[in-house]
């Protein structure tokens, strides 16, 4: 909806700070208060948008072809405005061909000489070349922005100083931010040197947009004719491309496809093994998170121990040395126990003086042992509790 406002309305809303913040999204879109704009060869742009995942969901929506017929050279460049995911913001991405800072070469020259063959077309582009050589160093860019951004307004200022000879939009299927990387890469490599007769910004600027007619079914350019690859209304010799472009475009596109589904299941793979660690981990009695640590005073942990449900050996032999009692864990004082074995056998058993005494004291059921022995010196009906004052029995009747 905001997209849809007047530019002026869309202005005054972003300096007062109410315009909602496009997408952060690389490649594609900028910060509102930003004005520089973002310009990178089309090498670095094509990784830049592979990396993002979210370029998938933006998709072109109109293509314009502008042309500057005020200058020299009639330099002409690409414009796509891209639809953000949720499509309430635009980005502005322009995409030329210009020639680079290294000299290539002509390889029409020989013997110092150079061939005076030359067609009319490629006359008159010699016209107004900068220089003798016709063979350069092709420096593809691409600039981009988000429209309602300050440095949208510097694409918008660079579009409107020119004119727009042609346009295309689509009515099935929109290309995505990815495809058109894709399709621009390609297109770069196709021919990286600037052939000021051959591979110039016409033979880009008219590649790339017949190849997104030619792919892409429901592209619909208006008008039918232009001026697009003349200079001063005379047609310049482009070489044709269309067709190479793509069939590079879908053989790229296949191996992109396959290096995904290739990253897919490596990653499936990746979280499978991670999964049978953690299990194996978890089940393996020799791994430190089964077994702990042996200072620990943890109850269960204690209670492991003296049942033998550990996974130390050394412990575990020490524990084999103890006696049946000890490694059943019946017992839980170790050293009480072998102060215990250190004694004779006599008090080891019980000593004969205490097996002399009354079922109930040896059963405990009696705990001070002095007392049971005064009352053993009692007479019987004492003992068995008939009198409760000792004294009184004493005393004569």
């Amino acid at each position: 909806m905001f997209r849809k406002l007047p530019r002026s309305i869309r202005r005054l809303l972003r300096i007062l700070g109410m315009a909602p913040e496009p997408p952060k999204i690389r490649g594609l879109f900028t910060a509102l208060g930003r004005p520089a704009i973002r310009s990178f060869p089309i090498e670095d742009w094509y990784e830049i948008i592979r990396e993002c995942t979210a370029t998938s969901d933006c998709f072109v929506f109109e293509v314009g072809w502008y042309k500057n017929l005020g200058g020299k050279e009639e330099h002409e460049f690409l414009r796509f405005d891209i639809l953000s995911p949720d499509e309430k913001h635009v980005a502005i991405v322009i995409a030329e061909r210009g020639r680079g800072k290294h000299n290539l070469g002509d390889p029409n020259k020989t013997s110092g000489k150079v061939k005076r063959n030359r067609k009319r077309s490629a006359r008159i582009s010699s016209s107004f070349a900068s220089s003798s050589s016709s063979q350069w160093g092709a420096d593809d860019h691409v600039s981009w922005a988000s429209r309602d951004s300050l440095a949208g307004d510097e694409l918008k200022l660079k579009c409107e100083g020119v004119t727009r000879i042609c346009r295309l939009t689509f009515t099935r299927t929109r290309p995505s931010a990815h495809e058109l990387a894709t399709l621009l890469h390609v297109t770069s490599r196709l021919e990286p040197v600037y052939n000021l007769h051959l591979t110039q910004c016409y033979w880009f600027a008219d590649t790339i947009f017949e190849a997104l007619k030619t792919l892409f079914e429901g592209a619909i350019q208006e008008p039918k004719t232009h001026r697009g690859g003349t200079w001063a209304r005379v047609p310049i010799h482009t070489k044709g491309s269309v067709d190479a472009a793509c069939a590079q475009y879908r053989a790229t596109r296949v191996s992109l496809a396959e290096e995904v589904e290739a990253q897919r299941r490596l990653e499936q793979e990746v979280r499978f093994l991670l999964c049978l660690f953690t299990v194996h981990a978890y089940n393996d009695p020799n791994s430190k998170r089964k077994r702990g640590n042996e200072n620990v005073n943890n109850v269960r942990l204690r209670r492991k121990l003296r049942s033998g449900n550990v996974s130390n050996v050394r412990r575990q032999k020490r524990m084999r040395r103890q006696p049946t009692k000890l490694r059943n864990g019946n017992v839980s004082n170790v050293r009480r126990q072998k102060r215990m074995r250190r004694q004779p056998g006599r008090l080891r058993r019980q000593p004969g003086r205490l097996r002399r005494q009354p079922t109930k004291l040896q059963n405990g059921n009696v705990s001070n042992a002095r007392w049971q022995k005064r009352m053993q010196r009692q007479p019987t009906k004492l003992r068995n509790g008939n009198a409760n004052n000792v004294r009184q029995q004493r005393q004569p009747t």
